[in-house]
């Protein structure tokens, strides 16, 4: 009973990740689930996942890093299919864009691969004594959805030959193009204004017109 977790997409600023399961539930009550720590720069992007999942924390996709400070999407849970013994779950993250910094560059970090556990029925499982997960540790804001009065988590060990992380890269800004960039925004803001301004003018002097007639 192990698994194992690898960027499937690593490149640019939508990673993916792919998780490899292999293991039976231990009774049929069983549900099996992942759980990602997401840092600050990752978000999760609920509209292209089709599992059954609870969100944790700031999912606004156009928010930078600054902005959502240490919260953003922090915990991600997923409930996958519990039939059979392999299991394979894909989940498409976003990179937040990072501070700016003198001279741009990548800021490199790296993001754990999930908890993954099997929630079962305390009363199914309660023979096997197996050993069990405390999701109450977790910090908010994530809230567990798992009475534990009623059910036992069993943690799923990573393969223990191989990494239990990530690593990820996200380009940061130049901060001595800012002053060119904000020029340019605000020319082309006063450009779009005027342009709009221009149309509703002609369509009023239209408008005029055909009353005219």
């Amino acid at each position: 009973m192990s698994f194992e977790s690898f960027l499937s997409v690593a490149n640019g600023s939508h990673p993916k990740t792919v998780t490899k399961i292999s293991a039976s539930p231990p009774h049929s009550s069983c549900t099996l689930h992942l759980l990602f720590t997401l840092p600050p720069l990752v978000i999760f992007d609920t509209f292209e996942f089709t599992l059954q999942h609870n969100v944790y924390g700031d999912v606004d996709l156009e928010l930078p890093v600054h902005a959502v400070g240490n919260q953003g999407s922090r915990f991600l849970l997923i409930k996958a299919s519990n039939k059979g013994e392999f299991h394979e779950v894909e989940v498409p993250l976003h990179i937040r864009y990072p501070m700016p910094a003198s001279g741009g560059g990548f800021e490199n970090f790296r993001v754990d691969w999930p908890q993954v556990f099997w929630a079962c029925n305390k009363h199914d499982v309660d023979q096997i004594e197996p050993k069990t997960l405390d999701l109450s540790s977790y910090p908010a804001p994530f809230n567990s959805p798992f009475d534990q009065r009623l059910y036992t988590m069993i943690p799923i060990p990573p393969h223990s030959t191989i990494s239990g992380s990530y690593e990820l890269s996200a380009p940061k800004g130049n901060l001595t193009d800012l002053s060119f960039v904000q020029q340019v925004t605000a020319m082309t803001m006063w450009a779009s204004l005027i342009y709009i301004l221009g149309v509703a003018y002609r369509v009023t002097q239209i408008l005029r017109e055909s009353r005219r007639c």
